[in-house]
């Protein structure tokens, strides 16, 4: 039996996070809402030539390969620039749209981009 999404105030279903681990020098966030899929990995900067302190790669949850990348000086600088290139690529990749500033708050609530 499918468990129950959670629900917003409003009644919509919410964007949750269904599961969190480490990956070698990563931090991979597994989101689901409803049957949209998204998986996010953020990670530190990993030589002196990379453009940024933290890096965000985003993923359909179902597919798994990396579709978008994100950098910043802050992990929630790196998101903002993922959620950028994701709503500017999605259709044209056939992915579903997500609202990022849920995807924000979800991150937050698990201190995940301190």
């Amino acid at each position: 039996m499918a468990r129950p999404s959670a629900l917003n105030a409003d009644g919509s279903v919410k964007l949750t996070i269904a599961n969190q681990f480490r990956d070698r020098d990563s931090m991979v966030y597994d989101f689901v809402k409803s049957d949209q899929r998204l998986t996010l990995r953020i990670s530190a900067r990993q030589n002196e030539n990379d453009p940024g302190d933290y890096r965000v790669d985003a993923s359909e949850g179902a597919r798994g390969e990396i579709f978008v990348s994100g950098w910043g000086n802050t992990r929630s600088d790196a998101l903002k620039a993922v959620g950028a290139a994701w709503r500017e690529k999605h259709t044209e990749l056939g992915m579903p749209s997500f609202d990022w500033a849920e995807v924000t708050t979800a991150l937050e609530s698990v201190r995940a981009l301190r």
